[in-house]
């Protein structure tokens, strides 16, 4: 399968890798034989997180053996040089490796995480530490601020950047993608789908086709050549091979293609959830995600089917245990009005189907 560099690194990357959030929600041996899929399929990039709760040691015993066969990302959201380090011993430990490829600075999309992970006894500190000993070859930040990671590209401390890029968040074409490519900084895109929440909300009801598919969400994030490889989402073993061979006979979109996706990413607005599950665990165990999913989506069609009532009745934890501790809304990268948008949950959805 074709690869490219990944920015300055030597790294040859297969421009579809795979990403370690799904993995979180699916058993340990089903989730192991999904990562093994993508690998047999020709994936050669795994992206994961230390807080991604099991996802290090599912993708660590589905790619045992094979470790100089892929490239191996993980991350630290830690600030501190002494969270972040020991985030990297258990993460090692887990991925049964002795270093990964690239260790990257988790979601510094922030002023206050940018001051806190490069000042005195930051988790940067332990970032070159960690390079020296040999522990990673090279190091990267994710984030969902403009300003942060361009911040981090003209740094010149950082071999790649990971940021969310899809049709309903495309600003990161316009200055960051086009900057990491100038500077020779790896990019990687995160939710090219959204969690699925994308395919989701194009389906006005059970019984209808989607307005767009999976292939034209990948295949936008493709056709910027500025994008060296797109994260998918895989949870299911059938997704592996749906998702792969949008890479064998890839084609770049039309303008007519483009305008169309564009204008659907347009019509969502900004205040949806994108499925990343950064939000859980909630304290009080609501499914939020899923919740809120079910808003989005009534809410875009201009109504509630007795559909949304029936799947809302079956959550065992209903919007309206939330505590307002604001935990959720702490973590959210998208800056959702979670607490908010439970509430209207609620409301529409607890009455009789």
């Amino acid at each position: 399968m074709t690869t490219r560099r990944l920015g300055r690194t030597d790294l040859e990357v297969v421009r579809i890798g795979c990403g370690g959030i799904p993995i979180i929600s699916v058993e340990f041996d089903d989730a192991v034989a999904v990562v093994r899929a993508a690998f047999d399929a020709g994936c050669n990039y795994f992206d994961t997180a230390a807080a991604y709760r099991d996802s290090e040691a599912k993708m660590g015993k589905a790619l045992a053996g094979h470790r100089d066969e892929v490239i191996l990302a993980t991350k630290s959201h830690a600030r501190d040089a002494a969270g972040a380090m020991e985030h990297l011993e258990n993460s090692l430990r887990s991925l049964g490796t002795d270093h990964v490829d690239i260790w990257q600075m988790h979601d510094v999309s922030r002023e206050d995480h940018w001051e806190q992970t490069f000042g005195p006894g930051g988790a940067f500190e332990s970032a070159l530490k960690a390079r020296e000993q040999g522990k990673t070859r090279f190091l990267g930040l994710s984030g969902h601020n403009e300003a942060t990671l361009k911040r981090a590209i003209l740094s010149g401390q950082f071999d790649m950047v990971l940021t969310a890029y899809n049709i309903g968040c495309r600003w990161p074409a316009n200055g960051v993608i086009p900057l990491a490519k100038e500077h020779d900084v790896g990019l990687a895109v995160m939710k090219p789908m959204s969690g699925g929440t994308l395919f989701a909300l194009s389906r006005p009801s059970d019984d209808q086709p989607p307005a767009i598919s999976p292939e034209d969400l990948m295949r936008f994030v493709l056709s910027n050549d500025g994008v060296d490889v797109a994260l998918s989402g895989f949870k299911r073993l059938e997704e592996v091979p749906q998702n792969m061979a949008i890479l064998r006979d890839f084609v770049p979109l039309t303008d007519n293609e483009r305008q169309r996706l564009e204008q659907f990413g347009d019509a969502l607005g900004q205040v949806y959830c994108r499925h990343c599950t950064y939000c859980l665990p909630c304290t009080v165990d609501i499914n939020i995600p899923e919740i809120l999913a079910l808003l989005d989506h009534s809410e875009r069609y201009s109504y509630e089917w007795p559909s949304h009532r029936r799947k809302y009745a079956a959550f065992e934890v209903k919007a309206d245990a939330c505590v307002e501790c604001g935990e959720c809304e702490s973590r959210c990268p998208f800056q959702v009005p979670i607490i908010e948008r439970l509430k209207a949950a609620h409301k529409k959805f607890d009455q009789p189907y």
